[in-house]
Formats: C-alpha cells, sequence, structure tokens
C-alpha cells in the first residue's frame, strides 16, 4: 500500500513537470495582428512624376500565398485600380515587403498630370481581410510647396499646347501678386 502511495506522488510529480511542455506543442501559438505600412517614393511629385508604391507587412502567417489589390483615388474623384499584386512568404517568415511597382503604370493605369492630392487604397484580396492600409501622395505644378525668397521655382506642367497661353500668379506671405501671361513657343521655351 505504501508503494501504491508513492507510485501515485511519482505521477503526479511527473505530470506537473511534463504538462507544460505537451500543453505547448498541443496548443497551436497566438499569431500577432498583423500590420501593415503603405507609402509612395516620392511623397510629392510634379505632373509627370511616376510614383513608386512600397507596402510592408509585420505579422504574416508562414507559407501563405498574399494577394494585393491597389487603388487610386485622382483630384477629380475617378478610380484607378492596379491588377493583382502576389507574394508568398517562405515556411516561419513573418514580415515582407511587397515587390515595388509604379502608378502610373500599364498594370497600374491613371493620370499623374493632374495637380492635386491622390488618395491611395491597399486591399488584401487572398486571404481575404479587406482595407489594410491608405494614404496619400500630392501632385503640384512646381517642384515643392514653399519657398525661400532667392530660390528658384521649377514649374513641370503636361497636357498643354504649344503657343497656349497661360496664367501664372506667384505671391508671397503678404498679400501681393505679380502677374505674367506666358505663352509657349515652338521649342517648348517661354516667348512671354
Amino acid at each position: 500500500m505504501r508503494h501504491n502511495k508513492a507510485t501515485r506522488y511519482v505521477i503526479l510529480i511527473a505530470i506537473t513537470l511534463l504538462a507544460p511542455t505537451m500543453l505547448t506543442s498541443i496548443i497551436p501559438r497566438a499569431h500577432a495582428a498583423p500590420t501593415y505600412t503603405l507609402g509612395t517614393i516620392p511623397f510629392l511629385g510634379q505632373e509627370g512624376t511616376t510614383f513608386t508604391v512600397v507596402l510592408q507587412v509585420g505579422g504574416a502567417s508562414g507559407s501563405t500565398l498574399y494577394q494585393f489589390k491597389f487603388s487610386v483615388k485622382d483630384p477629380a474623384a475617378k478610380l484607378h485600380s492596379s491588377v493583382l499584386q502576389n507574394y508568398t512568404t517562405a515556411s516561419g517568415q513573418t514580415s515582407f515587403t511587397l515587390p515595388v511597382f509604379f502608378y502610373p503604370t500599364s498594370s497600374f493605369p491613371g493620370p499623374n498630370n493632374l495637380a492635386g492630392q491622390y488618395f491611395l487604397n491597399a486591399t488584401q484580396v487572398r486571404p481575404l481581410v479587406g482595407t489594410v492600409a491608405q494614404t496619400y501622395f500630392l501632385i503640384f505644378l512646381t517642384d515643392n510647396y514653399q519657398y525661400e525668397r532667392t530660390q528658384t521655382v521649377n514649374v513641370q506642367a503636361t497636357g498643354y499646347n504649344i503657343a497656349e497661353p497661360a496664367t501664372v500668379k506667384i505671391g508671397y506671405s503678404r498679400p501681393k501678386w505679380i502677374h505674367r501671361n506666358c505663352n509657349r513657343d515652338n521649342h517648348g521655351e517661354d516667348a512671354g
């Protein structure tokens, strides 16, 4: 009887020590919620600029096919969509950066000749999640949005015909404007 009691204690101690090890191999590990970072390079461009779209994913599952669709809403409120962008994670891989792609291109068509704010949206199609990240980028006629008094302002505009009149307004912090009418000559030079 004494041996039965001792055997029970040995079995109880063994189960107590082995249980955590056995349970961790039986219970699936909790997976961290995915994180998404979406951006463009550059953030600010002139008309005609091609933007590099970058999506970084953290908390991914290994050995999984991911598919993303991107859309841009231009300043005229028109929506433009990309073809599906695919990425398959390796076994155990938990983060990745989608291979770079560009806006606008044949696989992600849309305008880049409208000055203003463009809204970029990333939707995860597989595994189905829906919208995962949003950002925006800007297209200006000038190469910056603010200048010091002696800096050169570069203006780039697309879609204008030769000798088509355009009005340029240059202002500074006080409400004073300089007006100049410009025409492009046959060589694209300022003829005004």
